[in-house]
């Protein structure tokens, strides 16, 4: 159901006011409206709870009555501007009743109004409604809901692809920081990259950076071939330089040994230098006249 328009000015049935809505060209009627109508207590009230309740099986939902709520409800006694009826105002849902739910609870009622209330509705305001598409003159004018519906289903059916993509880069972001906690363990990277690794996770959930939380990281430490390839020479060479430099041993913040697993597995160690290394190789060569 994608449009709500009140289509007519209040009308009487034997004294007492009802107006008529339509919804997709069907119309309908405020089941409180109704239930008011045939003497039910609580301003109609009761009629709604007879429908949903007690007569449920015999009610479709959609082709007997509708309940509005949420957004469509809101929108809906907006446009209706009639916030001063006492089946609309306050009130957190509303069922309406089409013109098969109103024979249903004309039928099933023991109100003595229901019989009449019938005929009066199958032989004069229904043939009215279908000639002239209003019961009298001048009618309320047609505030079409339609666009406003198909605006709200475009507007949920965002934030569900919006929570599945949310939920994917939450995946993806506990995968991150596991792998993190793992390397940490291991001692292969420090607190800071620790600290970066989160913050990535959080910008993976979020959806966007945050500069202000990521951490300084230091500059990354490189290989013979790595540092080769930064000053444009051999790996060969730069292994040269490092051995006359005396940097083939372990020295905290210079020079480390590190293990790594080659692609058939086998396990081998590999020597990694801070990027100060990078400059004393470059002038060492440079007094070799290589660089």
């Amino acid at each position: 159901m994608s449009a709500c328009v009140p289509d007519t000015r209040a009308f009487e049935f034997e004294g007492q006011s009802v107006t008529t809505y339509f919804i997709d060209d069907r119309p309908c009627w405020l089941a409180r409206d109704v239930g008011v109508l045939l003497g039910y207590s609580h301003e109609g009230g009761r009629l709604v709870n007879k429908v949903s309740g007690e007569w449920g099986d015999e009610f479709v939902a959609g082709q007997d009555h509708l309940l509005l709520d949420g957004e469509l409800l809101r929108d809906f006694r907006r446009l209706v501007d009639d916030t001063e009826s006492v089946s609309i105002r306050g009130k957190r849902s509303l069922m309406v009743l089409f013109e098969s739910g109103v024979n249903l609870a004309c039928m099933l009622t023991r109100k003595p109004l229901g019989r009449r209330l019938r005929r009066w509705l199958a032989e004069e305001v229904l043939p009215a409604l279908r000639r002239t598409g209003r019961y009298e003159v001048p009618a309320v004018p047609r505030v079409e809901l339609r666009l406003l519906r198909e605006e709200r289903l475009r507007m949920r059916e965002e934030r569900l692809r919006d929570q599945e993509e949310r939920l994917v880069r939450g995946g993806k972001a506990c995968a991150v920081r596991e792998a993190a906690d793992r390397a940490f363990a291991a001692g292969a990277i420090d607190e800071i990259s620790l600290a970066a690794h989160y913050v990535s996770a959080a910008e993976m959930v979020l959806g966007h950076a945050l500069p202000g939380l990521q951490p300084s990281l230091p500059e990354a430490w490189l290989t013979p071939t790595q540092i080769g390839e930064r000053l444009g020479v051999s790996a060969q060479r730069v292994g040269l330089a490092i051995t006359a430099l005396g940097l083939r041993a372990v020295q905290p913040g210079i020079a480390r040994k590190v293990q790594a697993t080659t692609a058939n597995q086998k396990v081998v160690e590999s020597w990694q230098y801070a990027p100060a290394v990078v400059e004393q190789v470059r002038r060492h060569l440079s007094g070799e006249g290589a660089a």
